[in-house]
């Protein structure tokens, strides 16, 4: 019996969601990777300057100046990996064009730069760069002040070093692990849909339609 156009969609939409589930593992890796080379220079940082200045009555400027340090390397960082941010909103392009054609029955041809025969396509593609810009650079800031506050408190408390250790590992997780994997799946996430609803707006469709997979990614 042939599939109904609805079954062909639901075989498209299983085939993309697979697809995407890749890049955002790429991106997340990457972004967890880059997070993680940089925190452990912090740390490294850190563990020789408090060799010097831990046991100091006060928190003085040369961790202070530590911290800003760090965060304008972590900014540098960002802004070099941009390009990677680039690289994934043409993926996520590439693949929500293969699956807008696949539905609609159009050819699709990719050696064809869709950016040139959609530019309206570029505006979502450059808010899809600023916003992960910002979401990973907020990354450095909110995990620069989880680490001065350990360190902070740490020394006037009279915390153990054991204890500061586990401490700084435990942010390290939170922002290499959780955090940098949240970005990957929403901003992935979002920027296919909001591509597919654009072609579907510019073909005229005045009716769409919100499919699951079924998965536990759900929400």
């Amino acid at each position: 019996m042939p599939s109904t156009r609805r079954q062909r969609n639901k075989r498209a939409k299983k085939k993309l969601d697979r697809h995407l589930e890749a890049l955002e593992r790429g991106y997340y890796r990457e972004i967890s990777i880059m997070y993680r080379q940089w925190f452990a220079e912090v740390v490294r940082r850190l563990n020789r300057l408090t060799r010097k200045r831990f046991d100091s009555e006060r928190f003085d400027s040369p961790i202070s100046d530590l911290f800003d340090e760090m965060l304008g390397i972590w900014n540098q960082n960002v802004q070099t990996f941009t390009a990677r941010i680039r690289k994934q909103a043409n993926g996520i392009r590439r693949l929500s064009s293969i699956f807008w054609n696949e539905t609609t029955g159009d050819v699709v041809d990719l050696g064809v730069n869709p950016l040139l025969a959609e530019p309206w396509l570029q505006p979502a593609m450059d808010a899809f760069a600023e916003q992960n810009v910002r979401l990973i650079t907020k990354l450095g800031v909110e995990s620069i002040a989880d680490v001065q506050r350990i360190v902070q408190d740490g020394q006037i408390n009279g915390t153990s070093t054991k204890e500061i250790a586990k401490q700084l590992r435990d942010v390290n997780k939170k922002f290499s692990g959780f955090r940098s994997r949240l970005i990957a799946r929403d901003q992935t996430s979002k920027l296919n849909s909001q591509l597919t609803m654009l072609r579907a707006e510019r073909a005229g469709v005045d009716k769409y339609e919100w499919s699951t997979s079924g998965d536990s990614r759900v929400r």
